[in-house]
C-alpha cells in the first residue's frame, strides 16, 4: 500500500465532508428511540440551563434515576455520537423502551474518526448537536484536551468495578474490550505451531499469512508501553517484511479470516472473534493468548453545551444499569458492573490484559505505523 493509498483510506472528514453513507443516522422507533445505552450528556445546556438534575444528599440511585427520567421527558430527546454498529445500538434498544419509553434517543453512528471529527468541529465552533459522546481513550482524550467533555460522575457507577472507575477524569466506563490473536483452523489444523510471541509471527513460514488493521493505533500503541519504542519498531518492520495484510475494520478482518484469506489475525477484537466462533465458523484461539493483551476502555463523556443535559445523563445512567449491561454481555463485551461474567477468562487463558490510560501516546503509535508499515 502507497503513502497515498493509507492516507485516502485514514483520512479525517471534517463535519460538512461527512459522506451520509458513511454516517449511520439511526432515527427514533416509536416512542423509545433506538436504546444504545452508551454515552450521556449532562451538565449545563447551551443556553445554561440551570434546570438540570443533580443527585442530592442521601438519595439513592434509584430515586435519582427516576427523578431524572421525569425532567428528560420534559426535553424530548438525547442525542448520541458513537462508533457502534447497527447491531450494537438495536441490542440495547429494548433495554432502552423497558426502562424509559418517553425519551427519544437519536443517535449518530459512523466510523471512530469521522465521528470524533464531527464533534470536533461542532464543538469549537459552539455549534454542539451531541449530548454525549461514546469512544475508546484516544477520542475522548482528543475531546477533552479540545475542552468539550464535562465531567459527570453517574450514580449507577457505583455498581461498577472499582478498576473500572477513575473520578480524576470527567468521562464513566461501560465496558472493556480487548485485542486477541486468532487462526483460521483449516489454515492452521495444529495450533501447537502457533508462535508463543509475537516475534515468532516474522518467520517465514508465517509470510503473507497473517493480517492486522489499516489503522492499528491501539494495538501498536500497547506494544509500544510493554516492549518498548525499539522492540515494537523491530517487530512491526518483522511484520512488514513477512507481508502483513493492512485490513480496516475488526469485523471485515474476522471475517476474511474466517473465509480463510490468511491464517492469522494479529489484533482482532475479543468480543468479534468470539461472535464468530458462536456462530461456527473455523476460528480459534491460542491458549493462553500471546502477550502484551492490550484492551481499550468503552468510555461515556458528557459534551460541553449539550443540549439535552437531564436526558443525556439519563443515557450515562442507563448505560450502567443491570439490563444495558446484560445487553453489552450478550454482545461479548467485558461490562463495567459488578457481577456480570466476562468472554475473556475463556479466551484469555488467564493473561490479564493491559488497558491503555489517559496518558497513551497514540500520536508516536501513527508515526511509527506510518514509518514502518506504509512509507517502509
Amino acid at each position: 500500500m502507497t503513502p497515498h493509498e493509507y492516507g485516502r483510506a485514514t483520512q479525517r472528514l471534517a463535519q460538512d465532508q461527512l459522506p451520509r453513507r458513511s454516517v449511520l443516522r439511526l432515527g427514533a422507533v416509536g416512542a423509545a428511540g433506538i436504546g444504545l445505552g452508551a454515552l450521556a450528556a449532562c451538565g449545563r445546556s447551551a443556553a445554561g440551563n440551570s434546570d438540570t438534575v443533580t443527585r442530592q444528599a442521601g438519595e439513592s440511585a434509584s430515586d435519582y434515576l427516576q427523578r431524572l427520567y421525569q425532567a428528560a421527558q420534559k426535553e424530548g430527546t438525547a442525542v448520541l455520537y458513537t462508533p457502534s454498529q447497527e447491531s450494537e445500538v438495536q441490542a440495547l434498544q429494548a433495554a432502552w423502551k423497558k426502562q424509559f419509553p418517553k425519551v427519544t434517543l437519536s443517535v449518530t453512528a459512523g466510523s471512530t474518526d469521522e465521528i470524533l471529527q464531527r464533534a470536533l468541529v461542532e464543538g469549537r465552533s459552539r455549534k454542539t448537536k451531541c449530548d454525549g459522546y461514546q469512544g475508546s481513550m484516544a477520542e475522548l482524550t482528543s475531546l477533552k484536551s479540545a475542552g468539550l467533555l464535562e465531567t459527570y460522575r453517574p450514580a449507577q457507577e457505583e455498581n461498577s468495578d472499582p478498576t473500572m472507575v477513575d473520578t480524576t477524569q470527567p468521562w464513566s466506563v461501560d465496558f472493556e474490550l480487548a485485542f486477541i490473536v486468532a487462526y483460521n483452523k483449516n489454515k492452521v489444523p495444529d495450533p501447537s505451531v502457533l508462535p508463543k510471541t509475537f516475534d515468532g509471527f516474522t518467520d517465514p513460514q508465517w509470510k503473507g499469512n497473517i493480517a492486522m488493521d489499516l489503522d492499528a493505533t491501539e494495538f501498536v500503541t500497547g506494544l509500544i508501553a510493554n516492549m518498548g519504542l525499539d522492540k515494537a519498531t523491530a517487530l512491526l518492520k518483522g511484520f512488514r517484511s513477512n507481508g502483513v495484510k493492512l485490513i480496516a475494520g475488526s469485523s471485515t478482518r474476522t471475517e476474511q479470516l474466517a473465509d480463510g484469506q490468511f491464517a492469522v489475525q494479529l489484533d482482532g477484537y475479543a468480543h468479534t472473534i468470539v461472535k464468530y466462533v458462536k456462530k461456527g465458523s473455523p476460528i480459534g484461539v491460542p491458549q493462553p493468548q500471546l502477550q502484551p493483551v492490550t484492551s481499550v476502555l468503552g468510555l461515556m463523556a458528557v459534551t460541553k453545551g449539550a443540549p439535552h443535559p437531564n436526558a443525556a445523563r439519563l443515557i450515562t445512567e442507563f448505560a450502567l444499569t443491570a439490563d444495558a449491561q446484560q445487553a453489552y454481555a450478550a454482545q461479548n463485551k467485558a461490562g463495567a458492573r459488578k457481577g456480570f461474567s466476562s468472554v475473556y477468562s475463556q479466551v484469555l487463558g488467564g493473561v490479564q490484559p493491559t488497558p491503555l490510560g489517559p496518558t497513551a501516546n497514540y500520536d508516536q503509535a501513527r508515526q511509527v505505523i506510518k514509518q514502518t508499515l506504509v512509507e517502509a
